[in-house]
């Protein structure tokens, strides 16, 4: 997480695809803390907060490219290594996944979920760091 607390905002560096040793996956930091507007699938650092007030940290995809703020999946990080926080869903996989991160978290589901999550740091036009559920 100290990559987070020096820069919240990272982006896909899609233009270093060619550099040897990097592919679509490399990411790079935005020196920035306001997250800005036109982009794509920049990762925001977050934290989250489970029904029974244990504080994870982690970061949420954003997206900010179309005429709305888009928040997508949220990837909790630290002790628990990198794991996606599943959010409710009847397919039996993501079931399954949600069943594995409340067993790592050591909790039942109604102690887990719902999960609250604030980003560290503001939207382009926005006054304060967005916040949300997961339910």
């Amino acid at each position: 997480m100290s990559d987070f607390a020096a820069f919240p905002i990272w982006e896909f560096a899609l233009d270093e695809e060619d550099v040897p040793g990097r592919d679509e996956t490399w990411v790079r930091p935005i020196n920035s803390k306001i997250v800005p507007k036109g982009a794509y699938d920049l990762f925001v650092a977050a934290t989250f907060t489970t029904a029974s007030g244990r504080k994870l940290d982690g970061c949420l995809i954003v997206n900010t490219a179309g005429e709305s703020v888009e928040i997508g999946e949220g990837i909790v990080l630290g002790r628990l290594g990198y794991r996606a926080v599943p959010r409710k869903s009847e397919n039996k996989e993501a079931i399954e996944e949600r069943k594995r991160f409340v067993a790592l978290l050591g909790q039942s589901a109604s102690k887990v979920f719902p999960i609250h999550y604030k980003l560290q740091v503001v939207i382009e036009g926005e006054e304060s760091p967005r916040e949300g559920i997961i339910a």
